[in-house]
């Protein structure tokens, strides 16, 4: 359960990327009409001399004059460190800075559910084995067995104090079979005690909702490391995406050199 839950994850974040990517790309597209065709500097474009150029630069002087802040990948790293999709919704990536901040919430929330539940059903199979399951029960059966019977179940012992083991041992094993209330003492280790296989059922489902509860915690671990590499490739992504480049350049106009103002986005 606990890899299935990591895989959708995983889908879902390449998924959204991928969406980002695409739109990246369409915007890429739109910006290459106030590109020359056939002439760059230094790989980026600059503005044509023609008849759009006073629209072209008013289309740039309203974007350049807007000069929003750069992202600080360090904020980016630490925001969803200590809260996922913080980081993502610092750059204005809401779609998965929700989607982190709900993994978030679904993990915790599942882990306090199912750790309560598996504390109170512990607590209920632990009452019903003191209930009908005997100590003194179980060691007059098993004082009454021939040596070499006894020698042949003796490699499971009994921890003398009720550990983890010892609640384990005594439904598990049929050596202590005669301990439940239902069990004839001559039929022990052969006869099946319904009393201890519901004891078994109730520990089964207390130790599955505990299991599920650490898996959640591994889940809401995992989420906190990728939604900061996700912030980190976030701010990076917005930075190069905003971030506006105008320069002063020269280019030939009737064989002579005339300064140009360029604007440029990077990506």
């Amino acid at each position: 359960m606990k890899k299935k839950k990591l895989f959708l994850v995983l889908v879902l974040i390449v998924f959204l990327n991928s969406l980002v990517w695409a739109e990246e790309k369409s915007e890429k597209k739109n910006d290459e009409r106030f590109s020359t065709q056939n002439q760059e500097i230094f790989g980026k474009p600059f503005l044509p001399i023609g008849p759009s150029i006073l629209t072209s630069f008013a289309f740039q002087d309203l974007e350049a004059n807007k000069n929003p802040d750069l992202k600080s990948s360090k904020k980016g790293l630490f925001f969803s460190l200590l809260i996922p999709g913080s980081g993502e919704l610092y750059t204005g990536s809401w779609l998965k800075g929700i989607l982190f901040l709900g993994i978030e919430v679904a993990a915790w929330t599942t882990y306090a559910s199912n750790k309560k539940k598996g504390e109170d059903l512990k607590i209920e199979f632990k009452q019903y084995a003191a209930d009908y399951w005997s100590n003194d029960r179980w060691n007059q059966w098993w004082n009454s067995l021939p040596e070499d019977t006894r020698q042949q179940w003796a490699h499971h012992q009994l921890p003398e104090t009720k550990t983890q083991q010892y609640y384990e041992m005594i439904g598990k094993y049929q050596k202590f079979n005669a301990g439940w209330d239902d069990v004839a003492l001559a039929n022990a280790l052969t006869d099946t005690s319904e009393t201890g296989l519901h004891y078994m059922a109730m520990r089964g489902k207390s130790n599955d909702k505990l299991k599920l509860a650490t898996a959640m915690t591994g889940i809401a671990f995992a989420n906190h490391i990728l939604s900061a590499l996700d912030a980190v490739w976030s701010v990076n992504r917005f930075n190069k995406k905003i971030q506006p480049l105008v320069r002063l350049k020269y280019t030939i106009v009737n064989n002579k050199p005339t300064p140009v103002a360029s604007f440029a986005i990077n990506w």
